[in-house]
């Protein structure tokens, strides 16, 4: 028995309800490319697997590479089956063979990436059609609901005031975000301390800053400043970062706001709108 590794942040899906939502919400067509991140001991691969998918997988560490290769053996023998040792992170997915809007990822990742890993796909100049993925619970809730997102223990109501916070709006800069389904931490071997979320972001593209007129340097730049300092209103957020008083008094004034509102009040469209008349020459 391969044992999980805290290096790696290796925690084993076993629910095969977990498994079968997620392959629903990945809405695969036999034959497609479907990329997955640390497949670990490949309970999720056998199932994309069985849903027609040609996987592709990322392990960093060898010895799981060594349980996939047996477990495996016919797959990667057919090509159904392609596996690299590497980190993802530090590698060219093109490499892979992977280009713009061919693939999808679909993985249970590892807690301590999910930033980063949503920021790599969703930036590339390579992005995936669709993502699936599984992390914490209180991330997903971030990403999908906001900022109250985290507080709500569990119980996910509708509010009237959505609250945005930098993840979530970096995340649908680029894509339409669902909350597919909760997963226990007992669904997990070794169990970890809370639970995790699988979360499903279609429509992946780059149209919402380029519509805008916008880079995503331009919008990175602009709400993290934003929210740079949380109790201060906007306004005071940005001219501490630099930008023009006038200029951002205007912007704000064109999105028919208080000038007085704080970062986590605007909308993604608003926020595009503020950045590009922010640097409208």
């Amino acid at each position: 028995m391969t044992y999980a590794k805290k290096t790696f942040g290796q925690n084993f899906l076993k629910d095969r309800v977990a498994l079968e939502k997620i392959i629903l919400a990945g809405e695969i067509t036999p034959g497609e490319v479907i990329l997955e991140i640390g497949p670990g001991r490949g309970a999720l691969t056998k199932f994309l697997l069985g849903a027609g998918a040609q996987v592709v997988a990322v392990e960093i560490d060898p010895d799981m590479i060594e349980v996939l290769n047996e477990t495996f053996e016919s797959e990667i023998t057919a090509g159904k089956l392609i596996i690299h040792q590497a980190d993802v992170l530090e590698t060219d997915i093109t490499e892979f063979g992977l280009e713009q809007g061919s693939y999808k990822v679909i993985a249970n990742i590892p807690y301590y990436i999910t930033g980063m890993i949503l920021r790599t796909f969703l930036e590339s100049e390579n992005q995936p059609s669709r993502m699936v993925l599984l992390v914490q619970k209180e991330v997903a809730e971030r990403i999908v609901d906001g900022e109250e997102g985290g507080k709500k223990k569990g119980k996910r109501s509708s509010r009237t005031q959505q609250k945005e916070n930098i993840l979530s709006l970096s995340v649908k800069a680029f894509a339409d975000v669902r909350y597919v389904t909760t997963v226990g931490a007992k669904s997990f071997s070794p169990a970890p301390r809370v639970d995790s979320a699988v979360i499903e972001l279609s429509d992946i593209s780059q149209d919402r800053l380029r519509d805008a007129g916008i880079t995503s340097q331009d919008f990175f730049l602009v709400v993290k400043r934003g929210f740079a300092q949380k109790r201060k209103t906007l306004m005071n957020n940005l001219k501490q970062g630099g930008f023009d008083p006038v200029a951002i008094e205007s912007a704000l004034t064109n999105l028919e706001v208080d000038l007085r509102v704080r970062a986590e009040v605007l909308t993604l469209d608003q926020w595009l709108q503020l950045i590009k008349n922010l640097y409208k020459k």
